[in-house]
């Protein structure tokens, strides 16, 4: 992978989960639960920073706790199938930048 894909990989990812967590937080202000926000923003920022950190708790985010609470929110039907392509591309560009994150450095 050239740095330039490796870039342009990371920062989609960081900024999807900023953007994640901002839906997130419109959700806890509706139901009084700011937790998972706070950790998607943290995880988004810290991916940015490629901090070695943020690639599990990201994918752990995309691939677990995400569509978990995708599928537990009540949203229209539109909403959640662009929230499942969002998180199937977030797995993919996660799977394709694990060998610079988690690689010898």
């Amino acid at each position: 992978m050239t740095p330039r894909t490796e870039t342009g990989l990371r920062w989609f990812v960081g900024l999807s989960l900023v953007a994640g967590s901002l839906a997130l937080l419109a959700g806890a202000i509706q139901y009084g639960s700011g937790y998972a926000s706070l950790v998607a923003f943290a995880t988004g920022i810290g991916f940015l920073r490629r901090r070695i950190w943020a690639w599990p708790v990201a994918f752990a985010s995309a691939a677990g706790f995400g569509p978990i609470v995708l599928v537990l929110a009540m949203l229209p039907t539109a909403i959640v199938a662009a929230g499942f392509a969002l998180f199937i591309t977030d797995v993919v560009a996660l799977l394709a930048l694990a060998r610079s994150y988690l690689g010898p450095r």
